[in-house]
């Protein structure tokens, strides 16, 4: 009893949706739902009082029927609109795949064949072993790597000995986990390249190879040599010095020597390839002090010009110091005054000889070009150099106290100087107008 006597019927939800169709919905509803409630109320008073229980079933208009079928109906299309429209956007997603597909056909079969060459590789990788890798890159080593090796040595070797590039090859020698060893010997024989090949040859095959490592492939590497000649080298010591100078147009060459006359000769031939001087760093060493960075060159290795130059500044130097320091200024003086006799002695090699004869030269330059320098030769050309000779002479022997010698001055030292540069011009003028006549 107490359960049924809470009993009640909640209002329909969508009253207002059916009211679009039945205008008088809304009473009819509330009549109905009076007649359920009187029966409601019927029920308990029997259930509580006992007696007759009569009561009318109350049923719904007829008039309802039809328009919940029609709902049914519309809710039915609608989910059926609802899939198709599922299934239009999965037709929509396949067609612009598609698309993309056919727009990109040529890149996307680009990348399935390599795919395929990739597994296909996988597959052929995992079939072989390092013994066959092995022997295939020695096999391809053999046939480009060191043919290109061997090609680019022989070029160099062929800039110093010819005949030498034609009797010696570069060949395999072995190969170890993919890498290929090579060894340089001798085309035709089988004898060791060190029982045959003197020192200085053996010095420019070494120079060869490494070169080729360095240049191959037009690599354009900075090189560095540590006295890339030695006395044994005498003939070859210009062809690598023209070599080095033609390096350095494309990448960086520093050469570590102290071979003076080496370094002479390379700055030589820089400035007749180039026009321009060559960059030196010197190490020098003062009052037991080792590893002084300079780039002043030993006086020895200076041109005329340079001499010329080193006396010059010492005259400077000289006259900047206190005129109550005698002491220096004496040791100034006379430090330019022993450089003078060494820039007239050079002078004989490089303007009256024109390098003819040279020392530390292995051979004597006899050629039209160079002999010309002793045509135009004069007696006053002579004198000159051996008066100025014998002048800046006497400061090599000890004459003793019973005479002083008197010693060229500061101003016999300028004085000197500047009639040697115009000599030495002039000389070089009338030489060159010499060849030009003859040449006419």
């Amino acid at each position: 009893k107490m359960l049924y006597s809470n009993m009640s019927v909640s209002a329909y939800g969508n009253i207002d949706e059916i009211e679009y169709y039945v205008n008088n919905f809304n009473e009819i509803f509330q009549k109905f739902e009076q007649e359920v409630r009187f029966s409601i109320n019927s029920i308990l008073t029997y259930l509580e009082n006992g007696g007759g229980l009569i009561f009318p079933i109350p049923v719904m208009p007829v008039d309802i029927e039809p328009i919940l079928e029609d709902i049914s109906k519309k809710i039915h299309e609608l989910a059926q609109l609802q899939q198709n429209r599922n299934n239009f956007w999965i037709e929509y997603h396949n067609i612009a795949a598609k698309e993309f597909i056919f727009n990109n056909k040529a890149t996307i079969i680009q990348y399935h064949q390599e795919l395929k060459y990739k597994q296909w590789l996988s597959h052929l990788i995992k079939q072989l072993n390092t013994s066959i890798i092995s022997k295939k890159i020695g096999d391809i080593m053999t046939e480009e790597a060191i043919n290109l090796q061997h090609d680019e040595f022989i070029a160099h070797l062929n800039c110093f000995n010819s005949e030498l590039s034609n009797k010696v090859k570069i060949s395999k020698s072995r190969t170890t986990i993919g890498q290929a060893f090579m060894k340089c010997n001798f085309s035709e024989v089988s004898d060791d390249m060190g029982t045959i090949l003197s020192e200085g040859e053996q010095r420019i095959v070494s120079l060869s190879n490494f070169l080729a490592e360095c240049t191959i492939d037009n690599k354009l590497n900075s090189i560095i040599f540590d006295d890339p000649v030695t006395s044994l080298d005498t003939d070859y010591r210009e062809l690598i010095a023209v070599k080095l100078v033609n390096l350095a147009q494309t990448r960086q060459i520093i050469v570590l020597t102290h071979d003076l006359s080496f370094m002479r000769l390379l700055m030589d031939i820089h400035k007749t390839e180039t026009s321009n001087d060559c960059e030196i760093i010197g190490i020098d060493k003062y009052n037991g002090v080792t590893g002084i960075v300079t780039d002043e060159i030993p006086y020895l290795a200076k041109n005329l010009q340079e001499r010329v130059d080193s006396i010059q500044r010492i005259i400077r130097e000289h006259d900047s110091l206190s005129i109550t320091n005698a002491h220096e200024r004496e040791v100034k003086l006379d430090s330019a005054r022993k450089r003078f006799r060494m820039l007239l002695e050079r002078s004989v090699e490089e303007v009256l000889s024109n390098r003819t004869y040279e020392r530390f030269s292995k051979n004597i330059n006899l050629k039209r070009g160079y002999l010309s320098s002793y045509v135009v030769t004069e007696e006053t050309d002579i004198n000159f150099i051996l008066g100025l000779f014998g002048k800046y002479s006497i400061t090599e022997h000890d004459g003793g106290i019973s005479t002083i010698p008197r010693l060229p001055s500061k101003t016999d030292i300028e004085d000197d100087i500047r009639e040697f540069s115009l000599w030495k011009n002039s000389f070089k003028a009338k030489l060159k107008a010499f060849r030009e006549a003859s040449v006419g």
